[in-house]
C-alpha cells in the first residue's frame, strides 16, 4: 500500500499504559487519567507519500500530532490494526536511521527553559503562575535568516504544544509563533 499524500505508520499502542521505574520494574498506568499526556505521538514509518518528498524514509520514526490516535470511529485514522494514516500537516518531525532528528514542514521544536519569576518580595508572599513563553530552538526544518538552532526565543501565548521527542519534552510551534530572539547580551 502506497499512500498518495499521507504517511502510513505502525503504532504498537494508542496510549502509554506503563511507567518504568529506575529499578526496571513497571507499573500499569490507567491511560484515561491525563489522557492527553498519555497519547502516543510517534510510530515507525511503513509507507511515505507518493506525491510529496519530505525527506522521510520507510523505517524512520515519525513524530506526529496527538489527534492521529484519538478517534476510534468511521473517521478514524487507523486503516488496519495498529497502522495509522498521518497527514503531512500532522507530521511534526522524524528521526532517520542514523538517529538524526529533523522537524518537518513549518514546525520548529523548542526545548523548555526554566522561566524566571519577575515579581519578588521579602515582605509579602506573591503567588505568580508562570506561563510558558520562552525556550531554546532545538530543531528546525528550514533556514530562517533571523533564527537558528540554539537561539533562546520568546513565543506567543498558547503556541507551546508539548510533544515528547526521544523521551524529552519539546514544544512544537510555527515560525510565526516566535515573537523575538534573545540576544546573548540581553538580560532575561
Amino acid at each position: 500500500m502506497k499512500p498518495v499524500r499521507d504517511f502510513l505508520v505502525s503504532i504498537p499502542k494508542r496510549f502509554k499504559d506503563e511507567i518504568e521505574l529506575s529499578d526496571g520494574s513497571k507499573l500499569w498506568l490507567a491511560s484515561k487519567y491525563q489522557e492527553f499526556n498519555n497519547r502516543v505521538t510517534s510510530g515507525k514509518v511503513i509507507a511515505t507519500p507518493a506525491k510529496d518528498d519530505m525527506g522521510v524514509q520507510e523505517g524512520d520514526d515519525l513524530y506526529f500530532h496527538h489527534h492521529v490516535v484519538t478517534t476510534v470511529d468511521k473517521y478514524s485514522q487507523e486503516v488496519e490494526d495498529k497502522k495509522f494514516v498521518v497527514r503531512p500537516d500532522q507530521a511534526i518531525a522524524h528521526k532517520n536511521k542514523d538517529g538524526v532528528i529533523k522537524s518537518l514542514g513549518e514546525w520548529i521544536l523548542v526545548e523548555p527553559v526554566e522561566q524566571k519569576d519577575k515579581l519578588q518580595s521579602d515582605i509579602i508572599e506573591i503567588i505568580q503562575t508562570t506561563e510558558n513563553s520562552m525556550g531554546r530552538v532545538k530543531y528546525m526544518s528550514k533556514d530562517y535568516h533571523d533564527l537558528k538552532e540554539g537561539d533562546l526565543v520568546e513565543f506567543s501565548r498558547h503556541s507551546d504544544y508539548e510533544i515528547e521527542i526521544e523521551g524529552e519534552p519539546m514544544w512544537r510551534m510555527l515560525y510565526r509563533d516566535i515573537m523575538f530572539v534573545w540576544l546573548e547580551e540581553d538580560d532575561q
